[in-house]
């Protein structure tokens, strides 16, 4: 269910590396990192005293099973990559302020599958397919947040990121294929199941938490 990575999701990255060579007298740093964009690692250059530009990737490597919604299980897909590109403000002391974009490559994408027996919506089929969907939104989204440790600086260092992405309303889509897609009334049950679902999302659905935790270590 991946698809390919978007190359715009290596914008973050190839910013950071872009201006490498014009700031090769600046402080760099790496930062390994794991959070709610997944395990990865960003690239951080100091402009001025307080101000550092970063960019960086990370993917989450595992897969979701026997999720429930509504009734069925399903196992849930997370996107290829995350990719991020944005700037920090030291205000004082440790204390940062964050903010750029979250780029996201491919949807977060469920399936359950039919071996005989499926209820969908409201009514139960005895044929063999499969349920999937997808979970869409804004695949390029604005962040802001704080920041406690300093991602730029020689040595080793803790760094933590917490914040929110805008990444809009979600939509869902719902589609069978197999046996189940030639059963008669089962695409308007598979519409109905997609309203429950959709039923189901709280409002707070269109924010995606920007939290990361790792450590820095300076090259420059």
């Amino acid at each position: 269910m991946h698809r390919l990575p978007n190359p715009a999701c290596f914008l973050g990255l190839a910013f950071a590396l872009l201006l490498a060579p014009i700031a090769a007298s600046a402080q760099i740093a790496l930062l390994p990192k794991v959070g709610s964009t997944g395990l990865g690692g960003d690239i951080a250059i100091a402009l001025t005293d307080r101000v550092s530009v970063r960019g960086g990737i990370g993917t989450i490597p595992i897969e979701f099973e026997g999720v429930e919604i509504d009734g069925l299980k399903y196992d849930i897909t997370t996107p290829d990559l995350f990719t991020t590109v944005g700037l920090d403000l030291r205000v004082a002391g440790p204390l940062r302020l964050i903010g750029g974009l979250l780029f996201r490559s491919g949807d977060f994408e469920y399936e359950t599958f039919s071996t005989g027996t499926i209820e969908i919506g409201n009514q139960t089929f005895t044929e063999t397919g499969r349920l999937f969907g997808k979970w869409k939104n804004n695949t390029t989204s604005p962040y802001v947040g704080i920041g406690l440790g300093s991602t730029t600086g020689s040595g080793l260092g803790l760094f933590l990121d917490a914040g929110v992405a805008f990444t809009g309303d979600p939509e869902i889509t719902a589609e069978v294929d197999g046996n189940l897609a030639n059963v008669p009334g089962v695409l308007a049950e598979v519409e109905r199941e997609r309203q429950n679902i959709n039923d189901d999302i709280p409002g707070y659905a269109e924010y995606w938490p920007f939290v990361q935790i790792g450590f820095r270590l300076g090259i420059g």
